[in-house]
């Protein structure tokens, strides 16, 4: 690396459970003048003796009608001692277990445990598990999971389970951004991404690029790369938040020469910001490069602070008695908000944070009544006070 003359302050981000040793006071200081080479500037971090830490993500592929799918359960030693547990995993009750890699411990309906002995320091495992996803399942269809790896005296408990909110979609583009949270997340929270794409042109690609930025709700420092697929990516970064997935020489086949080898896609994790505002919005984008080609853009993301993950936003002020009927509904139903001078926006998204409905009253009108022609599922309701923003967001469920 190559600097201008000036002074400089050396230092590293001491991460996880460790401490500086080395050197003393943590940086070293330089003052550079002409041809200057700087060598055996080097840091050592201990660990923290004797702390439990698992965590516990869930991350997917999509659900189709018909087809397989792949979710992955990832388990991380983010401690210092070697441990044991017993991974217990919901699938859906919807779909059909296919199998499991490594094989489940026992399987009892839709209930899945793991046995993880022995899981070294900073090293993780991933629990492979197939399903497949009903012919008759209706577009749009909510699906949950739940894992769970208990862990005595961890340190940091709330991050030994997690919860997968997704719907069954149909026939997609298949260069897409996905992400294992609902719409409402929690600040802190860590989101898993995964970048699916496929080479659906006439010749392979020898090289594919992937340019992500992130959004600044986003922890820089909490990012880690999970997986790759056919190979892990080289990852650099541009620009502070600019993250380039790198894919040299992949010779990706195109879909015509071999359709089920044309695929490819990375996941990574990243934890929002902790002190982030509720109703702050994290939107996220994906731009892919095959060879020399123009960019494919993903679909956007989108995912709100709220202060319980996949419910609700609080009630609050004037909308503390907004009503909802029925619910549930065949998609027709009515909203009882308060007679005000001020006007309402309505807004309605499913799980993946897509606007499927937006409708602008008057506030002099006491019933709303809302018309929504949509799939079987899950969906969240905003209601927002026009003049003062305050809002309140409830969930709806659509039974046609």
């Amino acid at each position: 690396m190559t600097v201008p003359d000036n002074a400089y302050t050396v230092k590293h981000r001491v991460t996880g459970y460790k401490h500086g040793v080395c050197p003393v006071g943590g940086s070293y200081n330089y003052t550079l003048v002409g041809d200057t080479t700087v060598s055996a500037a080097d840091f050592y971090d201990a660990p923290t003796p004797n702390v439990n830490d698992i965590t516990t993500s869930i991350y997917s592929s999509n659900f189709v009608p018909g087809f397989n799918s792949d979710m992955v359960v990832n388990l991380e030693n983010a401690g210092t001692t070697v441990v044991n547990t017993t991974l217990t995993v919901q699938i859906d009750s919807s779909l059909t277990f296919v199998s499991a890699l490594p094989p489940a411990t026992s399987v009892s309906g839709h209930t899945l445990t793991f046995t993880v002995n022995s899981l070294s320091v900073d090293s993780a495992e991933n629990i492979e598990i197939t399903t497949n996803t009903p012919s008759s399942a209706s577009l749009g269809t909510a699906l949950y999971f739940t894992a769970n790896a208990p862990l005595a005296n961890d340190s940091t408990p709330n991050n030994n389970a997690d919860t997968l909110i997704t719907t069954v979609v149909g026939s997609f583009d298949p260069n897409d951004k996905l992400v294992n949270r609902p719409y409402n997340v929690i600040a802190g929270k860590e989101m898993i991404y995964t970048i699916d794409f496929q080479n659906t042109g006439t010749y392979q690609a020898k090289n594919i690029v992937v340019v992500d930025t992130i959004s600044s709700l986003l922890d820089m420092s909490t990012f880690r790369l999970l997986s790759g697929n056919p190979a892990l990516p080289i990852v650099s970064s541009k620009d502070g938040r600019r993250l380039v997935f790198n894919f040299n020489n992949i010779n990706l086949p195109d879909s015509k020469t071999n359709e089920a080898a044309s695929h490819g896609n990375f996941v990574y994790s990243i934890q929002s910001q902790k002190s982030l505002p509720i109703g702050d919005t994290i939107y996220n984008t994906a731009y892919i490069y095959f060879d020399f080609n123009s960019a494919i853009v993903t679909n956007t993301t989108t995912n709100v602070i709220s202060t319980k993950s996949g419910v609700s936003i609080p009630e609050v002020s004037n909308t503390s008695n907004i009503q909802f009927f029925p619910n549930p509904t065949t998609g027709n139903f009515n909203i009882i908000v308060p007679i005000t001078t001020n006007g309402w926006q309505i807004s309605v998204t499913d799980v993946t944070g897509r606007e499927i409905y937006s409708q602008t009253e008057l506030g002099s009108k006491k019933l709303i009544n809302c018309h929504i022609k949509s799939a079987d599922g899950i969906y969240f309701v905003k209601v927002i006070n026009t003049t003062t923003n305050e809002n309140v967001i409830k969930k709806l469920l659509i039974r046609n």
